[in-house]
């Protein structure tokens, strides 16, 4: 999975024209594993596995982040981390438990935003988001009913995403002010959390 991400630029880069795309303006956004696919993309450090760093990446979304590995010292966490040297926004919510590992506390998701020193970071926590609520799925077996909180979460997942992105990616002056004013938290719900460090 990650070594596909090299490949989908190349392939961006080659057919640019056609597509009407810029290859200098590409960024990267995840869900779950989708967003250790965005990490590893941005630099994070896998201690002595490949690289899969792609400087041709300007920004990432990642929703639903992953803690550290449970094998990394927590000593050596921010070491992980050490090679991103680029904005990346992250979701969560106080509900996004791990599926494999619902013991783990959803909080943990909040540590990547924390370690990154290299670049600006954005966080948002959704209250009463869970692991589902950014996979935009609709009603499964076991969860026939969709929570009444996912539409406004997803909607709001979308515009700041959009926000981001017209930001860092299209060098928007007013987005980037907007995004840096710390009235951003005033667009979401109480209870949410939203920082930028």
């Amino acid at each position: 999975r990650y070594s596909d991400i090299p490949f989908i630029i190349d392939a961006i880069t080659a057919r640019a024209n056609v597509l009407d795309a810029d290859p200098e303006r590409i960024a990267i956004a995840g869900h779950s594993f989708g967003a250790h696919t965005v990490l590893a993309a941005l630099g994070q450090d896998f201690f002595g596995q490949p690289a899969f760093l792609d400087p041709r990446l300007r920004a990432g979304i990642a929703l639903s982040p992953p803690a550290p590995p449970a094998r990394v010292p927590e000593a050596r966490h921010a070491d992980l981390y050490d090679a991103i040297s680029t904005p990346i926004l992250h979701f969560t919510g106080t509900q996004d438990t791990h599926p494999l590992n619902p013991d783990l506390p959803a909080e943990t998701r909040t540590l990547p935003y924390q370690l990154i020193d290299g670049a600006p970071q954005y966080l948002v926590v959704f209250e009463g988001g869970d692991h589902a609520v950014f996979g935009g799925r609709g009603p499964t077996r076991r969860q026939p009913v969709i929570p009444e909180t996912y539409p406004e979460i997803q909607a709001l997942t979308a515009m700041v995403s959009t926000v981001f992105l017209e930001a860092w990616v299209k060098d928007d002056p007013d987005a980037m002010a907007w995004l840096n004013d710390d009235a951003l938290a005033s667009a979401f719900r109480p209870g949410d959390r939203v920082e930028h460090r």
